[in-house]
């Protein structure tokens, strides 16, 4: 097999299956497709699209997030390439004219990123989205902590840090809470200079005034600036941020306050929402060693009720499911759309609450949201990445005007994108690979007028620059957290994947059937038995293997030259699911558009490999 069809079809069965090689593969077919072209040269550098559609209509376009959210997204993204690849050099001059056209929409008075078309600068007013400065945040935290090298550059950025506080400062409220403490939050999404904006005509699709909570984007970036800096005013803020945001609520969507129930409810939008809890419960880890074992733990069981009330269908309206798909707003009516950036939340979230399982014996089963983080990441990201463009071409509509190569000019510049979302389970069901889309009988429906008295229905095909580069966010937080070094000679693998430290070699076993492990010096491994596998067996002398007393742990103790193997065989399992609030389009035969579908999950492993809904089976879609 050739080197350029290992790029074609990146799940060829006859690929190695190991975990670690999908991701490298997956985000090199996104560093070579939309991150290199779905980018234009404008005078300041270069801008992402925010808007990307395949289907019915290919188009790029921009919008008032292309500037500062979008940009400090993609340039977030480039980081995590380089760190996966290990490839320097490809797409510099992007990467490049990405952060000078980020570093152009930033006042440098207040630290605040504006959008250039609404504000006039110098003199100004200038027009500010919290939204924008909570991307901001968190790429200038990452530039600080893990890209910049130079002692100068070091401390120019942490001073853009600090203006951006200062800045985000000047447009916050203050209230002291019954407890004596301080709450901190943003009063409105959008600002002329330090004014909300006045309640004027609409700026049309993309006036985002009252859309989202833009503290809780402030969170997770103060909260590793805290941790970073050591910073006693760096902590206050953090705890400030947190405090105001689990008070609060949000504008638009249906929210109220405290932001989550006792009992985990939440309304509004769920990527907001999901992002603060993150952030939240990074705070408490970070609190519980510093001795604040109360508050830490009072936050880290909201955020566990808030967890399981997410996939609790009998409660929860718009319940997320197993396999990754989660509402794109949380509220009491249907929503028919999950969102890629959802889920990249919800992967960093499982995966942060099952580092508390190594805080407290009361959270050792938290270890097992390391499956999650794989089954959503399998299911959900991996199947949601276009891989061929070109096979989905013939099903595009071309507005007038618009050539059939210019159509494929287009689509070609977004290969490798993620879509938006799926709309839960009818495209589960619909979103077959395009040849097979004309066979499967409940994808047709009557049309008058047309030869056979019949139309295909064609997925809406729609992505996003926030959805696109948290597809690579979701890939680079696995890489990241899948396997890592604990203590100086001890390596933790949570997520099945190989591994190689120079010491330490760990190789998956074909099928998907264990891992070889073999060790150059003396290691200890802690290996992570998934909750969906069986008939585990270890080929090793006794003394190389031990049991740890955690759930699911098995510890082993190598010596230098052992040859250990783990085998297993992935567990046939199923779940039975209630997702998605309704049959729309009546996609499922004999179930009322009106009703809900109860759907039976077959898994093989962490991977879903058939869905059932009532009435009707057919396979899980293999991707795009």
């Amino acid at each position: 097999m050739s080197k350029n069809n290992l790029v074609e079809k990146p799940d060829s069965p006859c690929l190695d299956p190991d975990l670690r090689s999908l991701l490298r593969r997956r985000v090199s077919l996104a560093r070579d497709g939309f991150m290199s072209r779905c980018v234009d040269r404008v005078p300041t550098g270069w801008r992402p699209h925010l808007v990307c559609d395949l289907l019915p209509v290919p188009q790029v376009a921009e919008s008032q997030w292309d500037h500062a959210d979008c940009t400090s997204r993609a340039l977030r993204a480039w980081h995590g390439v380089r760190d996966i690849t290990g490839v320097a050099a490809a797409g510099r001059a992007v990467e490049a004219g990405l952060w000078a056209h980020l570093q152009s929409v930033i006042n440098p008075e207040t630290g605040l990123a504006c959008v250039p078309e609404y504000s006039t600068r110098p003199a100004g007013p200038c027009y500010y989205h919290t939204w924008d400065q909570g991307r901001l945040f968190d790429y200038l935290v990452l530039r600080w902590a893990e890209i910049a090298q130079a002692p100068g550059e070091k401390a120019e950025l942490l001073a853009r840090i600090r203006r951006l506080q200062g800045g985000l400062s000047a447009l916050s409220a203050t209230a002291e809470q019954p407890d004596g403490t301080v709450a901190r939050w943003w009063p409105a999404e959008v600002y002329y200079d330090t004014q909300p904006q006045p309640a004027t005509a609409s700026r049309g699709p993309h006036d985002f005034r009252g859309w989202c909570i833009g503290g809780s984007q402030f969170l997770p970036p103060q909260v590793r600036l805290a941790v970073l800096t050591g910073d006693p005013a760096d902590l206050n803020l953090a705890l400030e941020i947190a405090r105001g945001f689990l008070a609060g609520y949000e504008h638009r969507r249906g929210s109220t306050a405290p932001m989550f129930a006792a009992d985990g409810r939440f309304y509004g939008h769920f990527h907001g929402a999901v992002s603060g809890l993150d952030g939240v419960v990074q705070l408490a880890c970070h609190l519980y060693h510093l001795g604040e074992t109360v508050l830490a733990t009072e936050w880290i069981e909201l955020a566990v009720r808030v967890y399981r009330w997410i996939f609790d269908s009998a409660r929860n309206v718009n319940p997320g499911s197993s396999c990754g798909c989660f509402p794109e707003t949380a509220r009491d009516e249907p929503h028919l759309t999950s969102e890629l950036c959802c889920t990249a939340d919800m992967i960093e979230l499982a995966m942060h609450l099952a580092e508390c399982a190594a805080l407290h014996p009361r959270w050792a089963a938290l270890a097992d949201l390391w499956d999650d983080a794989e089954r959503f990441l399998r299911n959900e990201v991996f199947k949601t990445q276009v891989t061929e463009v070109d096979r989905i071409a013939a099903l595009a509509v071309r507005p007038p005007g618009m050539t059939p190569g210019e159509a494929l000019a287009t689509l070609r510049r977004q290969d490798g994108i993620w879509i938006f979302g799926r709309q839960f389970l009818h495209d589960l069901l619909k979103m077959q690979r395009p040849e097979t889309l004309a066979s499967v009988p409940w994808l047709v429906q009557g049309a008058a007028g047309e030869a056979g008295g019949a139309t295909r229905l064609v997925p809406v095909l729609s992505s996003g620059g926030c959805c696109a580069y948290s597809g690579v966010r979701a890939l680079h937080t696995v890489w990241r957290q899948a396997a890592v070094t604990v203590a100086p000679a001890t390596v933790e693998m949570r997520i099945p994947i190989s591994f190689d430290d120079g010491v330490l070699g760990v190789t998956p076993l074909p099928g998907e059937t264990g891992l070889r492990i073999r060790s150059r010096g003396n290691r200890r491994l802690r290996l992570r038995l998934p909750r969906h596998v069986e008939h585990v067996a270890v080929d090793a002398p006794a003394a190389a293997a031990n049991g740890s007393g955690d759930r699911r742990w098995l510890t082993l103790e190598l010596a230098a030259g052992s040859d250990v193997a783990v085998t297993w065989q992935p567990r046939e399992w199923t779940a039975v699911e209630t997702f998605g609030p309704l049959n729309a389009d009546g996609v499922v035969p004999g179930v009322a558009a009106t009703e809900r579908v109860r759907c039976t999950l077959h898994y093989r492993g962490a991977e879903v490999v058939r869905v059932e809904p009532e009435n009707a089976a057919m396979p899980f879609a293999r991707g795009l």
